[in-house]
């Protein structure tokens, strides 16, 4: 049984929920801060507040469910660790890579850490319903009131270079979570929330947001197939969702059309497909098939930060590697993946590459048990499960696995889900 059934919701089990909104808010708001004039180091805040969030919370913890999280993670610091001393990386790169991979699992592991009484689940579901109808304001101020489009529609995410399909991903996340599970009095109200966020979408252009939620969609109903009722309702609304893009694409969003062209789409596919390669061309040893070539030292975000911020990490030991120059240019050469003309959708920079590069096949196995875990343990309906399937699918697409905005939020959505569905079983039949 789960510990946090055994023990009842008390005053005290409030305190994650407001460090967890903390912990959004900073995330969310810093680019609105950083245009208001306050320095640029806001933009990272959220890790610390995280990370003393946990250290606070997991402090006196007696929750299994916790524990678990925590050995893993644990884990997945010694696969870095050991990456490190192999490859010669820098201790701050593994601190910083740490962070950009675990701040989810950091998140979940606070908010499950003890079962929270209604009042703070009410509270916490309000406060995130608060922060995405700011988000929703401003993305269509910027395209109603201001006239922008696409890459300029970005919502809280102001001056950020993906600003635009953060905001769309942010946005349909939780346009499907709270369109599915409204907790008002009438459905209609979640319909319509769902379809504002989802629009969205729209005018961000974020395509590749909506093929992560497809193919997210369409792996849950191949995993639920030995459910044929449930396999069956998967189908159909697999079937309308295709049916709205289409019209979406002959009527409101026509830059769906460019995505129908195979010759493109292969091009693209294949060209991504060659971070594989360039890869195993870099390693060396068996080791560094197991463990990698460093933290920071191939595609993922560490190691597009750390060039513009050596400076400031170099003495404190911050190392790159040329593996990283090697395939930013491989990617920013070929034009169906080039910042001009082509599409991050088929990019070379994604965050399975960059885990599989970085941490080797070690790291990456245990990185995905991780998500395994949330989605066997934390996850008790498919609502969940689709979440994870939606974070892990767009990691196949561009950097969307250390993107904290969207992770923290596909975490807190997650954890905000499991909080209910224990307060729902604790209450008398």
């Amino acid at each position: 049984m789960n510990t946090a059934l055994l023990e009842p919701a008390s005053h005290m089990s409030a305190i994650p929920s407001r460090l967890a909104l903390a912990v959004l808010a900073t995330a969310w708001f810093a680019r609105i801060l950083v245009a208001a004039g306050c320095p640029t180091a806001v933009n990272f805040a959220h890790f610390p507040v995280l990370a003393l969030s946990v250290t606070v919370v997991i402090a006196t913890s007696r929750n299994r469910l916790a524990a678990e999280l925590l050995a893993g993670l644990l884990c997945l610091a010694g696969a870095m660790a050991a990456s490190a001393l192999l490859n010669g990386a820098g201790l701050i790169n593994v601190t910083l890579d740490f962070l950009l991979l675990a701040e989810p699992f950091l998140l979940l592991l606070l908010m499950i850490e003890s079962r929270w009484p209604a009042n703070a689940i009410r509270q916490f579901r309000a406060a995130i319903l608060l922060m995405l109808g700011l988000h929703l304001l401003m993305a269509y101020y910027q395209r109603l009131a201001l006239g922008l489009q696409d890459d300029y529609v970005k919502g809280l995410f102001l001056n950020q270079l993906a600003g635009a399909h953060v905001a769309g991903a942010v946005a349909m996340t939780a346009g499907v979570y709270f369109g599915i599970n409204w907790a008002g009095r009438t459905r209609l109200q979640g319909i319509l929330f769902g379809a504002a966020s989802v629009l969205v979408v729209v005018f961000t252009d974020a395509k590749q947001v909506l093929a992560a939620f497809m193919a997210a969609l369409l792996v849950l109903m191949l995993l639920r197939c030995h459910h044929l009722r449930t396999a069956a309702k998967y189908l159909l609304t697999a079937t309308a969702a295709a049916a709205t893009l289409v019209v979406a694409a002959q009527t409101c969003f026509p830059a769906l059309m460019t995505c129908n062209n195979p010759d493109i789409a292969w091009t693209g596919l294949a060209n991504k497909l060659q971070v594989f390669p360039l890869l195993a061309q870099r390693c060396d040893n068996a080791w560094q098939w197991l463990l990698g070539l460093g933290p920071g030292h191939t595609v993922g975000r560490l190691g597009w930060l750390l060039p513009d911020y050596m400076p400031l990490l170099a003495p404190l030991g911050a190392t790159t590697s040329p593996t990283t120059h090697l395939i930013m240019n491989a990617s920013h050469a070929s034009w169906v993946s080039s910042v001009d003309q082509g599409s991050s959708m088929w990019s070379m920079l994604f965050s399975w590459a960059a885990i599989l590069g970085d941490l080797g096949l070690v790291g990456a196995a245990i990185y995905t048990l991780l998500w395994t875990w949330v989605s066997r343990t934390i996850c008790h309906n498919d609502l969940g499960r689709f979440l994870v399937l939606c974070a892990l699918v767009s990691g196949c697409i561009f950097a969307w696995l250390e993107e904290p905005a969207y992770m923290l939020l596909v975490a807190a959505l997650i954890a905000l889900n499991w909080q209910e569905q224990q307060h729902a079983l604790s209450r008398p039949s």
